[in-house]
């Protein structure tokens, strides 16, 4: 299946061309406003590069174990960080009991994949003990962030990982989109995609 994203396209076929050309980074952190898709170009991604039965480079099946469970984020080899509790920070022990994961091989898939969700949550010490993995991620690893702003991350995160910035696309192309993907009426679309500001996630709440 072709990678079900609204926008990013420039995004998308970048990805897709670190597949083909066997030039996957360690890490990458995709930035931009909640909703607007983040979460899921990094799943697809994590699915892209693992598929056991992908129909073109850079593509995936989407009907594999591997796709599917990655794409529900239940695979064994993804692992997903998110703030938790009252405090909704992402702690330092999150952080390490990470690590002793990544130090395993991969159990199932060609990679072991962390996904960091909204890593400016994250206090100074986990942002800290992340660097090392960072700087030294074994082989078969990928770490993706995602964050509002790289700005909102310690710079030397930053600067180790391939930085993809995702803006909101039109509110005619999310209205589309809504009217043809979820079958929603012209006018609610129109209403939803305005008052998400062309961010798809936020624009599917509201439905």
């Amino acid at each position: 299946m072709t990678w079900n994203l609204i926008g990013h396209t420039w995004a998308e076929a970048l990805l897709k061309q670190h597949i083909t050309h066997g030039d996957v980074r360690h890490a990458y952190l995709f930035v931009g406003a909640p909703g607007v898709g983040r979460r899921s170009l990094a799943l697809e991604f994590a699915a892209a590069i693992n598929c056991t039965q992908p129909p073109a480079p850079g593509e995936f099946c989407g009907q594999c174990r591997t796709c599917s469970q990655i794409l529900a984020g239940q695979h064994p080899d993804l692992a997903i960080v998110r703030a938790e509790g009252d405090s909704q920070t992402i702690k330092v022990d999150q952080v390490r009991n990470l690590q002793h994961s990544l130090s395993l091989a991969p159990y199932a898939a060609k990679y072991r994949v962390a996904l960091l969700c909204d890593f400016q949550q994250a206090n100074a010490n986990a942002q800290n003990a992340l660097l090392k993995t960072l700087e030294e991620a074994p082989r078969q690893v990928i770490l993706l962030l995602t964050a509002d702003s790289a700005e909102n991350l310690l710079p030397t995160i930053a600067s180790r990982c391939e930085i993809l910035r995702l803006r909101p696309v039109s509110v005619e192309a999310l209205t589309t989109s809504l009217q043809e993907r979820w079958q929603i009426p012209t006018e609610k679309a129109r209403l939803y995609a305005h008052l998400a500001n062309g961010r798809t996630g936020t624009a599917i709440q509201y439905s």
